[in-house]
């Protein structure tokens, strides 16, 4: 568990734990952790639909530009 090994966490269970308020730090640590997820998961439903257009808006360019509707056309009987 990588969380385990988390210097910042390690050292406030050794604050709580030597002031003697250890659930009142482990649930300030709890607290952070949720405003942290719940940050990050508006993040993602901020920049998610952003980047869907820019990647669809990128596939119409590439189709109009690879299309060869841009080029002039030359008839056959030329």
């Amino acid at each position: 568990m990588p969380w385990l090994a988390d210097p910042r966490l390690v050292a406030m269970v050794e604050t709580g734990e030597a002031s003697g308020t250890l659930p009142e730090m482990l649930q300030r640590v709890a607290n952070q952790q949720s405003a942290d997820l719940a940050h990050s998961a508006t993040q993602l439903a901020a920049w998610l639909p952003r980047l869907i257009y820019v990647l669809i808006a990128g596939w119409m360019a590439w189709g109009i530009l690879t299309s060869g509707a841009m080029l002039p056309q030359v008839p056959a009987d030329l």
